[in-house]
């Protein structure tokens, strides 16, 4: 059971780190939302920090994902 309490605690630390990578990325796409509404290019930086949060926050679900398998597994 100890076990399955580290488990428990990484995944609830895993969705925290998944929500405010979410958040980052959702106010990175307002920024380029905006410069494409005023009909202007969006900073290079923000474009690039954008798919960074988009391939991270792919990563940490798929370890999200693992880390549930394995706890669902030890609870059969």
């Amino acid at each position: 059971m100890p076990n399955q309490e580290k488990l428990l605690k990484k995944i609830q630390k895993k969705k925290a780190e998944l929500a405010d990578l979410e958040s980052k990325r959702l106010n990175s796409m307002s920024a380029i939302m905006e410069s494409m509404l005023n009909n202007t290019e969006p900073e290079e930086t923000e474009v690039k920090f954008f798919k960074m949060l988009s391939r991270l926050i792919e990563v940490k679900r798929e370890n999200l994902k693992a880390i549930q398998r394995e706890y669902n597994h030890n609870n059969l």
